[in-house]
């Protein structure tokens, strides 16, 4: 009853846990087809009631992520809507796109790695070029929110360090956290 997007398979992440590991790295040819994507929406629209849009990363193309939500919102209001993203530094520099993006959604699943951004940034394999937890505290529309914390070996793997992390999140106004193994 879902129908999944692999909008990219581009991502800035080198994550180890990744399902998409393989395709780590920007890679500019992976552009997603907005207008090839919604086709195949169409000819698939009556057999399914919830599109989820997942990656590599979705929102590294974040204006083509946008006319995408806006397309489906357009001609599908009542299919829900969900986004899964780590969000890239784009999601901040361009704020006010990946915002409305959020406007769109009925659901948008977060996966911030770790409370500890040093840590994150381990666990991404790059450094943030943003103030993550200012940025996650700001966030608009949390009720739509959910934040997936991945329980990963040598970074999140006592009792002690997931409920910090579930305290953390709680603490920045998000009220739905998942855990993952």
């Amino acid at each position: 009853n879902d129908l999944e997007i692999h909008f990219t398979k581009a991502c800035e992440n080198n994550c180890p846990f990744c399902i998409d590991n393989l395709n780590a790295g920007i890679d500019e040819s992976a552009k997603p087809n907005v207008n090839a994507i919604f086709t195949t929406i169409l000819v698939y629209s009556n057999k399914f009631d919830e599109i989820s849009i997942a990656g590599g990363e979705p929102c590294l193309y974040l204006d083509e992520l946008h006319e995408l939500c806006t397309l489906i919102k357009k001609y599908f209001p009542t299919k829900k809507l969900t986004l899964i993203t780590s969000i890239p530094e784009i999601c901040f520099t361009k704020k006010d796109t990946f915002y409305k993006v959020l406007e769109l959604c009925d659901y948008v699943t977060i996966s911030p790695q770790h409370h500890n951004q040093e840590i994150a940034d381990k666990i991404r394999g790059r450094k943030s070029g943003f103030d993550r937890e200012e940025f996650y505290k700001n966030l608009p529309h949390k009720e739509k929110i959910s934040i997936t914390i991945n329980l990963i070996k040598n970074y999140l793997d006592t009792l002690d360090d997931v409920k910090t992390c579930l305290l953390y999140y709680n603490k920045l106004g998000f009220n739905k956290i998942k855990l993952c193994d």
